[in-house]
């Protein structure tokens, strides 16, 4: 997920048109306030909401809130967009209504500022970074991207999840990860001193806290 810092925070957070829960195979993601315009939804970084996953395309589909509603757009995906079971073109979400992209879904919510206001305040009170430190070597890794994935674009391997002060793994299926020697697929949520292993290569997840 993308945002736009140079964006008026007083302008946007006036009154967002809902909000979207992300779901990876059932597994709670994250929850994102609706306070742009429109929401380009795929696997290239460059769109507003990035879904790092083989099963969305780069470019999957438009998000367009309007009022208490959000209009869908499948932008000709790959794996299209389902809305109730079936692949559909365009659809119009109520609230508490969701579509299905590739292996995540998206439920559209009434926004609720209680709940964005905790996320950042959980956030902005971390003075660490999350990292993963290579072992034996003590290379690190510090995972500062909202996505970090162990290889290039197109490949089925993890990625890390920056969730406000959390970060999640997210595995896909048959790809060959482990946590603290435990085969792991789907989503996991990382703790301090978790030692990951993954081709052969071992990592420590750790925290860190920048020098001033």
């Amino acid at each position: 997920m993308r945002s736009n810092p140079a964006l008026s925070l007083d302008l946007l957070r006036t009154s967002p048109a809902g909000a979207i829960e992300c779901f990876y195979r059932k597994h709670f993601l994250w929850y994102l306030p609706l306070v742009l315009p429109l929401y380009r939804v795929g696997r290239d970084e460059n769109n507003e909401i990035v879904l790092d996953d083989p099963t969305v395309s780069a470019r999957h589909a438009l998000l367009t809130p309007f009022l208490q509603e959000l209009l869908v757009e499948d932008l000709e995906s790959k794996n299209g967009v389902r809305y109730r079971g079936t692949r559909i073109p365009r659809a119009k979400l109520s609230v508490g209504e969701s579509v299905q992209v590739g292996l995540f879904t998206l439920r559209f919510v009434a926004p609720n500022p209680q709940r964005a206001g905790g996320e950042k305040s959980a956030a902005a009170e971390s003075p660490t970074v999350p990292c993963l430190v290579a072992l034996p070597e003590g290379k690190r890794l510090p995972l500062i991207k909202r996505v970090t994935r162990l290889a290039k674009e197109g490949e089925a391997v993890p990625a890390f999840i920056r969730d406000a002060g959390r970060v999640l793994l997210l595995v896909p299926p048959q790809t060959p990860m482990t946590v603290n020697d435990q085969p792991i697929e789907g989503v996991v949520l990382l703790r301090e001193g978790d030692r990951l292993l993954w081709n052969g290569v071992q990592l420590l997840f750790t925290f860190f806290r920048p020098s001033s």
